[in-house]
């Protein structure tokens, strides 16, 4: 509800900042951008040591950052494209799986490449929708504090998929700020070491405003 409360406030907001001015610019050329804004990371987690093992399940918030390069060309009455991007994140959580054993995972880069598509509302407010594929890095640490000799740390990639929906407004001859929901969803994981595996997997969603430039 607070996800869709804020893109629905942000929506009206920049529809009706949209300056005259900017009405005569297509949605087509080359553009790049800078946003930030929510991660809601949602996490499924099972520790295997032996014949033993724990489950566990977070959902946490935090800060995304990133950038995105693209090109747009306008038919009219819709516009197509494709971009790529690359953003970090905020989020890192520590739980304890075993007395005095732990894990903790960050969340690490995210690359996405995609193509969008929308509908040319006037000439300077796009309403989209975006999709493809997604590469989410997770490092995580096995930490013993009673045998520090077990403890270990390992970066793994995830493939996956996004889809999402976003407005797009012309504020001056080549500025252009943007708001969108985005969902991903990685491919589960499993990482063994010695006598421990870990297996899990990753969701996010996130609320992005950005702010970037045609050329």
């Amino acid at each position: 509800m607070t996800k869709t409360f804020m893109l629905a406030a942000g929506l009206a907001a920049m529809t009706a900042i949209a300056p005259a001015a900017a009405a005569a610019q297509a949605q087509s050329g080359f553009r790049a951008d800078i946003h930030v804004g929510l991660d809601e990371v949602s996490a499924h987690q099972r520790t295997d040591v032996g014949t033993s093992g724990a489950t566990t399940r977070d959902k946490d918030d935090g800060v995304i950052y990133g950038g995105e390069i693209g090109y747009d060309h306008s038919f009219g009455g819709f516009t197509l494209g494709a971009y790529a991007g690359v953003a970090a994140s905020s989020i890192k959580e520590c739980a304890e799986v075993f007395t005095e054993v732990e894990t903790c995972a960050k969340v690490g880069r995210n690359i996405t490449l995609g193509v969008r598509g929308g509908v040319n509302v006037t000439p300077a407010v796009l309403l989209y929708a975006k999709g493809g594929y997604s590469n989410g890095q997770t490092k995580l640490n096995y930490i013993d504090h009673v045998t520090p000799a077990n403890s270990f740390g390992v970066s793994e990639e995830m493939d996956g998929w996004h889809i999402g929906a976003g407005v797009q407004v012309s504020l001056m001859a080549n500025v252009y700020a943007k708001l969108e929901y985005v969902r991903t969803d990685y491919n589960d994981y499993a990482l063994k070491q010695g006598t421990a595996t870990i297996r899990g997997g990753i969701d996010r969603d996130n609320v992005l405003l950005g702010v970037g430039m045609r050329f």
